[in-house]
């Protein structure tokens, strides 16, 4: 159930890093599913990661493999022939928890559907550090000092400060939107 446990996390750190959004991953859902799938499978004897290191990794191995499965199908010049559309598993993560941490109303489905969206936008209209400090923070969630790393800041304080600007120009977006 590992592999249940991360598919809708990793498939919505991936659209944001790759700068699109989530229901329009649908045409590489296949590969997130066969990439994550390897990454589970070729553990053995990998190195122990706390929680958000191995949502990062586990992310960026699916995106590099997306990436080269667009890649390979671009140099062979394939026509179209998209795949459907399908559903995965539920979204363990709310993007529109972000900037407001209420639990939705009950029966609300549609409003925080709609809030989702607009969140999304607004994530996507960021640049795209901005955008990666904030999955990396509260998508994978990496502590200041991994985030420090992972950008090169130096210092966890550096991560910190770099996250906070970013949410407030993600609040900036929405108040605007």
């Amino acid at each position: 159930m590992l592999f249940e446990r991360y598919l809708a996390r990793v498939r919505r750190i991936v659209a944001l890093r790759m700068g699109r959004r989530l229901r329009d991953l649908h045409d590489v859902d296949d590969l997130v599913q066969e990439a994550l799938l390897g990454v589970f499978l070729s553990m053995k004897g990998m190195k122990q990661l706390s929680g958000g290191a191995f949502r990062n990794f586990v992310a960026r191995c699916v995106q590099n493999e997306i990436f080269d499965a667009l890649r390979r199908a671009r140099a062979e010049k394939r026509g179209g022939g998209g795949r459907g559309q399908r559903r995965v598993a539920r979204e363990d993560v709310s993007l529109a928890s972000l900037v407001d941490r209420r639990a939705p109303a009950p029966g609300s489905e549609a409003r925080a559907r709609e809030e989702e969206e607009r969140v999304e936008a607004a994530l996507l209209a960021l640049p795209e550090r901005h955008r990666e400090v904030i999955v990396l923070r509260h998508l994978c969630g990496l502590e200041y000092e991994e985030i420090a790393k992972e950008m090169g800041f130096g210092k966890a304080v550096n991560a910190r400060m770099a996250v906070s600007r970013a949410m407030r120009r993600l609040r900036d977006l929405l108040r605007r939107a």
